[in-house]
């Protein structure tokens, strides 16, 4: 820990140890082997004491099971015992997602495209105060490679028959025990992609519950709205 003044607030920056458990192998960047590696833009969300949520960004172990995070906490505080990836609670965000060992896993319906950034929705469950942690898969991913990709877009998927936007309760007393199941209700998510991105041919890796997807609808959309492709 390494104690530093931010602002009028006493702040601490704190590093955090985490891995993927060893039986891991679904959902993850690499097409050949299916095998997950922390990249380069990941941030993971921390609960602590003050009962809020943190960020934490790599620092380091990009390409590897094995990486470290860290982040800024006031001083007086420290960090409890439940993390998610990708950071799916902003940063100061007051704790209404984790009590009695359920966590409400938070899909959001609209988001930012990131390089390399694979979504797979994760949790690591600790001892409170522990600066290391392993984190489990608890949904899957759904991979949209595209070539050509217009700049300043937006891509939307439409999905008539299943849920995966929202919040998702989960009960959690092992990492892993439980996993987000998609409801029978139509949804739609909103990726953002800009001009800021680099390259024309894209991975999108949209973030899913558990299940059979069979109908969605796939399109890309210019910003004045005009529609460039559907699918």
């Amino acid at each position: 820990l390494n104690p530093e003044e931010t602002g009028d607030q006493p702040m601490k920056t704190v590093t955090i140890s985490t891995e993927m458990a060893s039986d891991v192998t679904k959902a993850a960047l690499d097409s050949e082997t299916g095998t997950f590696s922390w990249q380069n833009g990941d941030v993971i969300s921390v609960l602590a004491t003050d009962d809020k949520f943190y960020d934490f960004k790599l620092t380091s172990g990009a390409d590897s099971k094995f990486a470290e995070f860290t982040g800024n906490l006031p001083k007086d505080v420290n960090i409890t015992s439940v993390a998610t990836y990708p950071a799916i609670v902003p940063n100061g965000t007051p704790n209404t997602f984790w009590s009695d060992n359920t966590l409400n896993y938070v899909l959001p319906s609209s988001w930012t495209w990131k390089k390399d950034v694979s979504n797979v929705p994760m949790v690591a469950i600790f001892e409170e105060g522990a600066t290391d942690m392993a984190f489990k898969q608890v949904g899957g991913v759904m991979r949209f490679p595209i070539t050509n990709m217009p700049r300043e877009a937006t891509l939307i998927f439409t999905m008539p028959d299943k849920t995966i936007t929202g919040e998702f309760p989960l009960k959690l007393v092992v990492p892993g025990e439980a996993a987000m199941v998609a409801g029978t209700t139509a949804s739609q998510v909103i990726i953002n992609y800009s001009s800021d991105t680099d390259g024309q041919d894209v991975e999108f890796n949209l973030p899913v519950p558990t299940g059979t997807y069979n109908k969605f609808t796939l399109e890309i959309k210019a910003n004045d709205g005009t529609q460039i492709y559907t699918k």
